[in-house]
């Protein structure tokens, strides 16, 4: 009863702040602020988790023994207190001062003020010449061409190496590798494959551009999906196709039709479909290679099930999860050195992960994450030699570093900093440049959530990603897009 309770409150305090979302400029309650993604971090992996728990009558799938003396309650009940700072962190931003639609700041009374007027330099299409026109556009094209080229050859040489394209989507699995005695991948290849983002970019970029001057968009959405599909079968990361996407979603509120809560009974479908096929091809796929028969009628948690399989996965075991948090900070804490140690292992040592072994010959051999304590917990063994992690949402880091004073404090915290980012961003820019790197903070606060800690998250949705914002970088040029309209334009 007491769970029920804690649910039924959670998903009340979630639509009451769904609909006290902030709106931009035009008045539109649009699902592309960091306020809301932070809202749906806490529905996807805090409250579906906690109700698909209830349904299955708080049965601890994942963390059994965690459920005893209210893990489940707790864990609901420090999601409760996480969203209750958030929102109040947001309240209490000081909203900033704007001035009025097209006015600007004088320099002086009495200066003339030489060129054109900053609100004509801004209008989009009336920059370059049609000289600038017709020599930027194709260079433009082409270089997007050229990304998209050398990051498929980049992947091409990737899957030579490792023996072909059976061994490699094998290895997306660690049961099928291990079943294969596949050896690691060199680091030399990580890093290419990584780079072959740039790939990703490219065709990104031909979509939205599609997307912005109201050009067929069938043939760049096919480029697009079999370029992100080359990029999932070849890393199998997730977080390749997330922030793409984000990007074009981005295009799609700007250029088209605004995203807003209409949109998000086709998002609620949409999330969870691609989450079950992508995890559906991670498992199914490797084994069919290493001749690996998955029957779900022998998976406990399946009951014969695709559907219960994904839904009673890791993915939302977070509630669990957080049980373990609540019971074990000090147990995790400790074996991290304490809570400054821990902070710092979790928090700020990943950032090294950056720096090459050659400028850095210090740099740690592996890096330990308050997820890995969990795991650790859960199986009860040593966190030193935990090779995989178990996420507990930035709620159960936040009670483990510092107890419920850190969940009040972290949250609040964020809700003012999310608060100062929406309150420049809520109109979301027009470039490719500048939409990338909005789809890049909203997939960061994303994966802060569900991570939480820092370190792990500049590494997953940060570093990881530098071949994609490398190519972003390359084709970040404002007029292109613009110039590409008015060619449209032409008979």
């Amino acid at each position: 009863m007491t769970e029920l309770v804690l649910v039924s409150m959670v998903a009340l305090l979630l639509l009451v702040a769904a609909l006290s979302a902030p709106r931009d400029s035009k008045g539109t309650r649009h699902l592309l602020s960091g306020y809301n993604i932070v809202l749906a971090s806490f529905a996807l992996y805090g409250l579906f988790p906690a109700i698909i728990l209830m349904l299955r009558g708080g049965e601890f799938y994942w963390a059994p023994g965690f459920d005893t003396d209210h893990g489940f309650a707790r864990a609901v009940a420090l999601t409760a207190v996480a969203l209750l700072a958030f929102l109040y962190g947001y309240s209490i931003a000081t909203r900033r001062r704007r001035r009025p639609a097209g006015s600007r700041r004088v320099p002086n009374a009495g200066a003339v003020v030489a060129g054109p007027s900053r609100s004509a330099a801004a209008r989009p299409d009336t920059e370059g010449s049609d000289e600038e026109a017709h020599r930027s556009v194709p260079a433009a094209w082409q270089l997007a061409a050229g990304l998209i080229i050398a990051g498929l050859l980049m992947r091409l040489y990737v899957v030579t190496e490792l023996g072909g394209m059976g061994p490699t989507v094998a290895r997306l699995s660690g049961a099928s590798r291990a079943h294969l005695a596949l050896d690691n991948v060199a680091p030399l290849l990580i890093n290419t494959m990584t780079l072959a983002g740039i790939a990703n970019a490219g065709a990104t970029w031909f979509l939205v551009t599609a997307i912005r001057v109201r050009r067929p968009v069938q043939r760049p959405t096919i480029l697009f999906v079999l370029i992100l599909a080359s990029s999932f079968l070849v890393s199998g990361k997730r977080l390749v196709l997330i922030l793409p996407l984000l990007v074009v979603v981005c295009a799609v509120h700007v250029y088209r039709r605004p995203v807003t809560y209409r949109w998000a009974p086709w998002l609620l479908l949409a999330v969870p479909a691609l989450g079950m096929a992508t995890l559906m091809t991670r498992v199914f796929l490797p084994a069919s290679q290493a001749d690996i028969v998955i029957n779900l009628d022998d998976v406990a948690y399946a009951n014969g099930s695709a559907f219960s399989f994904y839904f009673n996965s890791l993915e939302f075991s977070t509630t669990e999860m957080m049980a373990v948090a609540s019971e074990s900070a000090g147990e995790i804490n400790s074996s991290l050195g304490g809570n400054v140690d821990a902070f710092v292992t979790t928090n700020l040592t990943p950032f090294t992960y950056a720096i090459p072994r050659a400028l850095f010959p210090g740099k740690p051999e592996s890096y330990t994450d308050m997820s890995h304590g969990i795991s650790a917990s859960v199986e009860n063994s040593d966190i030193h030699y935990a090779t995989v992690g178990y996420a507990c949402t930035l709620v159960g880091t936040s009670f483990i570093t510092a107890g419920i004073v850190g969940v009040l404090a972290v949250f609040a915290a964020l809700g003012y900093v999310t608060r100062r980012y929406d309150e420049s961003n809520l109109d979301l820019p027009r470039t490719f440049g500048a939409l990338v790197r909005h789809a890049l903070v909203l997939t960061v606060l994303f994966q802060y959530m569900r991570q939480g800690t820092l370190g792990w998250t500049f590494i997953v949705a940060i570093f990881q990603q530098y071949g994609f914002l490398i190519g972003a970088v390359m084709l970040r040029d404002r007029r292109a897009p613009r110039l590409a309209r008015r060619m449209s334009a032409r008979p």
